[in-house]
């Protein structure tokens, strides 16, 4: 039984790692790449990668000089904690092998399912384990026990790789295992109305109350002045001195300590195995879509002149209002990033820029309009990206001549959330800080333009470089390219905000009796830059034709 499970999930390993290639390659256009020219390039850089490493620990150790095996500790203190971190984070990072999907046939069914998931475990364990352990620890630890700055052998650190793995696997099961259930609780309670709104006021008090503990917590010297006491006691020396892989690295002689690690590892491993095998077989996996039943009449005339814009519009208006589910839940991570920036941002400014409370404003609004539209084009890239209507191309090809007539209705959805959201920003702001009127348009100018930025990077994007053959949902909008576009793009965005930010702040402090006149020049340039973005993209889109693109990346 449990050889037929393993061979299955050893199948699936390399099933959706051929896949994950080929899609890759296809996104990037290697297609025509040979396997020789790829080991080519990989030992090219495998062995700049191991100079560099070379010579970054060998610098090191010469300039900051620490006793026998300090160095070889802390590398495995640094890669402990890293390893918690990251298996703790293995729900958010990794959601979409957790969504139910039966686009394929094969994923119908149900053992397929489950031992997809958990061949997803296996597989992040073993590419974290090679990429942390296999070419980091191990060089690192070649290089310190060659110059002699440890005593544990190179070897040893190799074999307890395979304890770092069971590690990760362990980990990743166990950290996920609550958020899974909860996802499942939640999706229960909110057919209640009345459930479904006290949980989201709760969700939404949480995260607010954790940044005004963040800030509580590092505004109050005598917690830091604790906190420091406590990293210097013996006691956290002690916890860090028994640290699985340090501990296991002190007992180097003694096999038996290594091999019962990993045995016990395995065998925990088979415990959660069955674990989440029961819960599946009960609960199955989140489902990312659900559409419900509700039937919504069209209220827009689909007229001769602007029939296509229309017909678009109303078909992802009608999408977004009838969609529930995780995709839904997952837009509500703009709230809860928005509540800790609220929790922690409104006393910050209260108490440390009390003199100056408008230049923190519209410093610290341009962070919240940043990380807030990230958020936003990520929970909305499943119904406003372009790629998205690859099944749908014969039904708009006779009529689409060029990107652009795709693009305007799905920035056009995306503006009005922009706008929801600049004016509910503005009169809060307003509200709590008693701001005057040229500061809380320019606040509504900056959260309108930004939003607007965002929303032309991330769903033109998906037009000049459409995800080619997507198979799932949560693919939509997650072409190679394009992620790389919108990265680069936004960064470039973001930079230049903060330069007009940077300005507007400094001339408000040097020249505060003409503070109006700076406020309405710095909305003078935001709205200008949006402008500029925009006529670029119009004019670049326009000459692209849509499907001709389509077919290129088909």
């Amino acid at each position: 039984m449990m050889n037929r499970i393993v061979k299955r999930i050893i199948s699936l390993i390399k099933h959706n790692s051929l896949s994950s290639i080929r899609k890759m390659k296809d996104d990037w256009n290697l297609e025509t790449v040979g396997r020789r020219t790829w080991y080519s390039i990989g030992i090219a850089l495998l062995l700049v990668y191991l100079c560099l490493l070379t010579l970054v620990v060998m610098l090191g150790t010469r300039f900051i000089e620490l006793p026998l095996n300090t160095w070889s500790q802390f590398i495995l203190i640094a890669i402990f904690l890293e390893q918690l971190l990251w298996t703790m984070d293995f729900f958010k990072k990794n959601k979409k092998i957790f969504l139910l999907d039966t686009r394929k046939f094969i994923h119908q069914l149900e053992e397929v399912r489950f031992l997809q998931l958990f061949s997803a475990f296996v597989l992040k364990s073993v590419i974290k384990s090679i990429c942390v352990w296999y070419l980091f620890v191990f060089p690192v630890f070649i290089i310190l026990f060659a110059i002699q700055q440890t005593t544990v052998h190179p070897l040893f650190i190799f074999l307890i790789g395979f304890i770092y793995f069971t590690f990760t696997c362990l980990f990743a099961m166990l950290f996920s295992y609550i958020p899974y259930i909860m996802n499942h609780v939640w999706r229960q309670l909110a057919h209640s109305k009345i459930i479904s709104s006290v949980l989201f006021v709760i969700s939404l008090t949480v995260p607010l109350l954790m940044g005004y503990g963040v800030y509580y917590v590092l505004s109050d010297g005598n917690m830091v002045q604790n906190i420091k006491y406590f990293l210097a006691s013996p006691l956290f020396k002690q916890i860090f001195t028994y640290t699985p892989y340090v501990w296991i690295a002190n007992h180097e002689h003694d096999m038996l300590t290594g091999f019962l690690s990993f045995t016990v590892g395995i065998f925990v491993i088979m415990i959660l195995f069955y674990i989440w095998s029961a819960t599946l077989k009960r609960l199955d996996l989140i489902p990312y879509t659900g559409i419900s039943d509700v039937t919504r009449a069209p209220k827009i005339r689909l007229n001769d002149q602007s029939k296509i814009f229309r017909a678009i519009f109303q078909k992802d208006i009608l999408f977004l209002l009838r969609i529930h589910g995780f995709f839904a839940r997952n837009f509500g991570n703009m709230l809860y990033a928005l509540m800790v920036f609220l929790g922690f941002g409104i006393p910050f400014i209260q108490n440390q820029f009390s003199t100056y409370p408008e230049i923190a404003i519209v410093s610290f609004s341009v962070l919240i309009a940043h990380f807030t539209y990230l958020l936003v084009g990520d929970a909305l890239k499943m119904v406003l990206s372009v790629d998205g209507e690859l099944k749908n191309q014969h039904l708009f090809q006779p009529n689409i001549k060029n990107a652009w007539q795709m693009v305007m209705p799905k920035i056009s959805i995306y503006n009005l959330i922009v706008l929801l959201f600049s004016v509910f920003m503005s009169v809060l702001l307003a509200f709590l800080f008693k701001c005057s009127v040229p500061l809380i348009i320019c606040l509504f100018v900056m959260f309108a333009t930004s939003g607007f930025l965002y929303g032309l990077v991330y769903i033109s994007s998906t037009a000049l470089y459409p995800k080619k053959n997507w198979e799932h949902d949560y693919e939509i909008g997650e072409s190679g390219k394009a992620q790389t576009f919108t990265h680069l793009y936004s960064g470039f965005i973001f930079i230049v905000s903060l330069q007009i930010t940077g300005v507007t702040a400094y001339m408000m402090y040097t020249k505060s009796e003409i503070q109006t006149t700076v406020l309405n020049t710095a909305s003078a340039g935001f709205i200008l830059f949006t402008l500029l973005n925009y006529v670029i993209m119009f004019f670049y889109l326009k000459k692209i034709n849509l499907f001709e693109r389509i077919a290129n990346h088909d």
